[in-house]
């Protein structure tokens, strides 16, 4: 699929060096090759600032998860049973993360023109 190019495009764009890597939008020399709009600019940090409190949220919950996970690989502290409760809650939260942040720029994705499509990739 073409969009899974552009997606792949949007999150290797160099972004300023003050802004979060994600936030390729946010890089003038990004908006001046794109000829994105005010309009585009400003829906896609809609689209990123939708439910970004959930994200990190869960970003943390992940990383507390995986933290529990190891220390008590090494103190030997999990049985079968709650070892594979702790693997489960882990992989289905990745899934979940995986799962959003796709639809979040598939958003991304349609807010752009074909031809800015193109260009992005390009950048790549």
């Amino acid at each position: 699929m073409r969009w899974l190019a552009v997606t792949i495009a949007l999150l290797l764009v160099t972004a300023a060096p003050d802004a979060h890597p994600e936030m390729w939008w946010r890089n003038a020399h990004v908006q001046r090759t794109l000829h994105l709009t005010s309009q585009q600019v400003a829906r896609l940090e809609q689209i990123f600032n939708r439910n970004v409190d959930s994200r990190i949220a869960r970003r943390r919950m992940l990383n507390q998860l995986k933290t529990q996970f190891a220390e008590s690989l090494e103190t030997g502290d999990l049985n079968t049973i709650d070892e594979s409760h702790l693997i489960d809650r882990i992989e289905e939260l990745r899934t979940r993360i995986n799962i959003r942040r796709a639809r979040m720029l598939f958003a991304m994705y349609r807010t752009l023109s074909a031809d800015q499509r193109k260009v992005l990739s390009a950048l790549h």
